[in-house]
């Protein structure tokens, strides 16, 4: 599937699963169709949900709004051609998706999950909401430029480096061990 490039094109990653909750994305695009917004909302991935979400996208009539491109060696294009990423889970460890998304400069939306902070300033560079609010967050991002503006600036001067992180970390093993002697 080519990546339609006359919508808003939002991309949702990650395994087909009941803790990601891909499940709602028909629900939500539903809504945004409603409200008259032109998307397309893509998710990569594959799993044990998949049957269900093909299910959820024919009930609310988004088959061309929501596509399923299933697992992809090289995610990376697609990440490239997307003008935001939305992250839905319930929860998440340690959710590197978020860095890939803001090294390859797209704004994020994420769930309120307890680690989305971490990854996350909200407001700065990117919007963390509740799941019951996804939409409308969505809707502004599509809405009010100068708000997406401002976040995919900040995301731009994002910079991951494995050596910053390395130097870091010598750094916090080079200061001295405190005891309890």
């Amino acid at each position: 599937v080519r990546f339609n490039t006359e919508n808003f094109r939002i991309l949702s990653v990650g395994r087909l699963s009941k803790v990601k909750r891909f499940d709602i994305i028909p629900s939500i695009a539903k809504e945004l169709k409603e409200h008259g917004y032109k998307f397309t909302w893509y998710i990569l991935g594959d799993g044990d949900e998949k049957d269900q979400i093909i299910s959820l996208i024919q009930k609310h009539e988004v088959s061309d709004e929501v596509i399923l491109l299933g697992e992809k060696a090289n995610p990376y294009t697609y990440f490239a051609g997307s003008d935001l990423y939305v992250i839905t889970s319930i929860s998440e460890a340690c959710p590197y998706v978020l860095n890939e998304a803001k090294v390859l400069n797209i704004p994020i939306i994420s769930t309120d999950f307890g680690s989305a902070s971490e990854f996350i300033d909200n407001g700065v560079n990117g919007i963390i909401t509740g799941v019951n609010d996804l939409t409308n967050m969505i809707r502004e991002m599509i809405d009010d430029k100068e708000k997406y503006d401002n976040i995919k600036k900040e995301i731009s001067a994002f910079k991951y480096s494995n050596e910053e992180i390395m130097r870091k970390i010598e750094g916090l093993l080079d200061q001295e061990v405190i005891t309890d002697d």
